[in-house]
């Protein structure tokens, strides 16, 4: 662990968001193995391929009411919701036993965010959101309809792109919302 604290502190993260996510980590393994949450077991791949990304976009979202569909493990707006406190988070995430670990992850970190379990397309989404994640999730056009921006983890077509972040083979692309 002593290398993925010392790319934290490169990065610029504060002692407590490091200890905060150093623990993610290590629930994240723990878990992984009884539940499936991410594809491997290796601290140093969860820190570059999968919280690395996230934290290079941490600047795109300040604050404001963020929804991501498709949560899994968490990883994107747990990692944010450490990094960003004046930010408010909702977790939609289908799968009960994924949402009994974002459930657990929450108050193992004391952060706060909202975890809903249910498919999104039971969801009302008549409330606007300032932004809309999207990681492991196909971008589809409704989606645009119910938040300002779009942070979405892979390629667009014919979106108004409003910034994009590359990190190895992982492109992040901020796209404006019909909202």
């Amino acid at each position: 662990m002593e290398k993925i604290i010392k790319t934290l502190k490169e990065l610029n993260i504060k002692e407590d968001e490091i200890e905060k996510i150093i623990t993610y980590i290590k629930e994240l393994i723990k878990w992984n193995t009884k539940i499936n949450l991410i594809g491997k077991n290796e601290p140093e791949w969860i820190l570059k391929d999968l919280i690395i990304p996230v934290i290079l976009i941490r600047e795109w979202i300040e604050e404001g009411e963020v929804i991501e569909i498709g949560a899994g493990s968490g990883i994107v707006s747990v990692v944010l919701s450490i990094l960003n406190k004046n930010a408010r988070f909702t977790l939609i995430e289908r799968r009960e036993k994924k949402c009994v670990f974002l459930r657990y992850i929450r108050k193992e970190l004391e952060i706060d965010f909202d975890v809903f379990c249910k498919d999104v397309k039971e969801g009302d989404f008549k409330k606007v959101y300032d932004y809309l994640i999207l990681r492991g999730v196909k971008l589809e056009d409704w989606h645009l309809n119910i938040a300002r921006k779009v942070i979405y983890f892979g390629k667009t077509k014919n979106k108004e792109i409003i910034s994009e972040k590359k990190y190895k083979n992982i492109l992040i692309t901020m796209i404006k919302g019909n909202v």
